[in-house]
């Protein structure tokens, strides 16, 4: 595992609520976080397991052998795959999650690339494939009522999974782009708000957009769950009598359209 990405994850109320932190001296807690910037900055998370070479990395200098050794290296462990050095469990764990997403993109580039590719020399007259397609296989006699039914209730089933998998895309890939760390989190609560009705342009992208404008920083994606579901029951609250909904939204935040809401929630379990 290489890391390539110029900066981490650093999650500030989890810093300020350590105990290991509160109790260090300030010059401790300088001296760590320097550590923590030249392991990242490695290449591969790793720190040289040599006393002479920290304490001038730290800047602690003589500090380093009188005391600070003893509180610092407590927050660092032997590297597991290179011997004589040491690293950070949870730098190392930050690490291994952008090497995850950096996967995943690539892998996503490249099939959209073919995607397109294959687009292209089909509007050209021409065909990706060298092979001709297989004589499609021999059908038995049945009643042909019956088999255009089956047909199309397939066809039907398959559309809606289609249409499913394109929601579920678009609202992670829009999370992701706001906040990177959602990338290898579990995602089954976006499964949850899709077939529970929620809207992706209406319900979920907005309030995803309106998190980030308060500068939130979700843990996983059940952070959203309650939100979302608000948004979806104030959109299907019923009018009171004699109201009017307004057939176009009224507002529009970055290309999400948001109709006149009102408050409550249905139709979720938050996790």
């Amino acid at each position: 595992m290489t890391s390539k990405s110029p900066a981490f994850q650093f999650y500030a109320k989890d810093w300020l609520s350590s105990s290991k932190i509160a109790l260090m001296p300030p010059e401790y807690e300088g001296a760590y976080i320097r550590l923590l910037a030249y392991c990242w900055d490695s290449g591969d998370c790793s720190l040289p397991d040599d006393d002479t070479v920290l304490s001038r990395l730290s800047r602690l200098g003589e500090g380093w052998l009188n005391g600070g050794s003893s509180v610092v290296r407590h927050c660092f462990m032997p590297h597991p795959a290179k011997p004589g050095f040491l690293t950070n469990h949870r730098l190392l764990e930050e690490a291994e999650k952008q090497a995850a997403w950096q996967r995943k993109s690539a892998e996503g580039g490249r099939k959209s690339a073919a995607k397109r590719a294959e687009k292209r020399a089909i509007s050209n007259g021409g065909s990706t494939k060298c092979q001709p397609a297989a004589p499609p296989p021999v059908q038995p006699n049945v009643n042909s009522s019956s088999a255009s039914s089956s047909s199309t209730a397939v066809i039907e089933e398959d559309d809606e999974s289609r249409a499913k998998l394109t929601a579920f895309q678009r609202v992670y890939e829009y999370g992701c782009s706001l906040f990177p760390q959602l990338a290898t989190q579990n995602t089954s609560v976006i499964h949850q708000w899709i077939t529970s009705g929620a809207s992706v342009d209406l319900d979920i992208l907005p309030e995803i957009k309106r998190l980030h404008e308060k500068q939130v920083q979700p843990r996983g994606w059940g952070l959203f769950t309650q939100d979302v579901a608000n948004a979806k029951s104030r959109r299907e609250a019923p009018l009171p009598k004699g109201e009017i909904r307004h057939a176009k939204p009224r507002t529009n935040h970055g290309g999400f359209a948001e109709q006149d809401y009102r408050a409550g929630t249905a139709g979720f379990e938050v996790t």
